[in-house]
């Protein structure tokens, strides 16, 4: 027993080493890209609204002249972590960090209308990649590493270990290991704990209500649609990347993608970026629509449950650096209060801020296929514990119903 803790106390260590990089990493590009984009956003808007045209052009070219360029390396997303434990040969390279650190950073302060978590996630998984080539531990600890990287990525940046540990489980792990699972448990814990002492504020402030048994049956019936609409958002990613691949050029995709987005983000600021303050909008109930005089709530809602897909589909059909974490928050957010506040119009008296929520867990849910990762994200970063209930009832049915309808996600489609 000695001797295997003597073994083990190195491989804990690294771990260990590897949870505070990634948090400190996730933390930083969390708050230079965020805080960038919520100033550079709030100028355009007092003086220039007329430049959201040319922004998000601008974040894609300063991507393809750094991947291009600078590392003269593509940007290939959580496909390339799966690569990379799936075969050996493939090396993570740490330079990647510093790739996505930047080109998530462009994508995201101009524009793009994406979030910056894969860019987190892929930079982890890097800094668990170079921390765990140790010759003497064989590739099995490198791959432990590179996955409990990620993992430390997405607890250190949603302050969940849960969340970040089922991730690993449920989207990175392509085999099973009781030491994968070990080390992963205790990276996702060890950037809980450093994010947590760093920054305790959780990303948003709902105003909860409690919940009802007689809401389960609309429960049921909202999964149904989140399952559609994430597959829709998963359609939309994969057909536009590969109709600008295969019909465009490189820097054409470019200029096509960053005018096409720039047009849309201009009639609907809203889809500037990740969405995140859209999104608080609507769980605090502040007023939405102070842009949109003379257009309907459920109209806008309606318009932007739709056009979301397509600006995200285009920003990473360009070349822009992102996924679908994001994406999903904002679409699920946006079909629930849609949801609800068309379920009242009938007379059904449901709680718009919990479809809301329930919303956000149910599209990330079934736009990765990891119902306990999506379920487990969203109650830390709103804090809304008491809907476990219909959190996981719709987390687990949206992504059953969403696989059974598209068996394919984002990052396992093979194009």
């Amino acid at each position: 027993m000695r001797n295997i803790f003597f073994r083990s106390a190195p491989k804990i260590l690294y771990t260990i080493l590897v949870g505070i990089l990634c948090t400190f990493f996730a933390l930083l590009l969390k708050k230079v890209g965020e805080g960038t984009e919520r100033y550079l956003f709030q100028r355009i808007q007092e003086h220039f609204i007329w430049l959201l045209l040319a922004t998000p052009l601008t974040g894609f070219l300063l991507v393809y002249f750094i991947t291009t360029k600078v590392f003269k390396t593509r940007i290939s997303g959580i496909r390339e972590i799966l690569d990379s434990l799936r075969e050996p040969i493939k090396v993570l390279k740490p330079i990647k960090a510093i790739l996505h650190f930047f080109t998530g950073i462009f994508t995201l302060v101009f524009g793009g209308s994406t979030g910056i978590e894969v860019s987190t996630v892929v930079a982890s998984a890097s800094i668990g990649s170079w921390v765990g080539q140790r010759k003497k531990y064989g590739d099995d600890f490198k791959r432990n590493l590179i996955v409990a990287g990620a993992v430390a990525g997405i607890a250190g940046l949603f302050k969940s270990p849960l969340a970040g540990l089922f991730f690993g489980v449920e989207v990175l792990m392509v085999t099973f290991s009781w030491e994968l699972i070990i080390l992963s448990t205790i990276a996702a814990f060890v950037a809980f704990g450093v994010r947590y002492f760093l920054d305790s504020e959780i990303l948003f402030h709902p105003i909860l209500h409690g919940w009802r048994f007689q809401a389960i049956p609309f429960y049921v019936m909202f999964s149904v649609v989140a399952s559609f609409f994430s597959v829709y958002l998963t359609k939309g990613v994969i057909m536009t990347k590969t109709i600008f691949n295969t019909r465009l050029g490189e820097f054409k995709k470019v200029w096509i993608g960053g005018l096409l987005l720039g047009s849309i983000v201009l009639l609907l600021v809203p889809l500037y970026g990740e969405g995140y303050g859209f999104i608080e909008n609507l769980l605090t109930s502040r007023t939405l629509f102070n842009n949109f005089s003379g257009i309907s709530g459920i109209f806008l809602l309606s318009i932007l449950l739709f056009l979301k897909p397509l600006a995200t589909s285009i920003t990473l059909g360009s070349g822009g650096d992102g996924g679908v974490f994001a994406p999903s928050l904002f679409l699920g957010a946006v079909a629930g209060c849609l949801f609800a506040q068309s379920a009242n119009y009938f007379g059904a008296n449901v709680v718009e801020v919990n479809f809301i929520i329930v919303g956000m867990a149910a599209i990330l849910s079934a736009s990765l296929h990891a119902p306990l990762t999506g379920a487990f994200l969203v109650m830390s970063i709103t804090g809304s514990y008491e809907l476990f209930i219909p959190i996981m009832l719709t987390s687990v049915l949206s992504s059953f119903l969403a696989k059974k309808i598209f068996p394919f996600t984002v990052y396992s489609y093979a194009s």
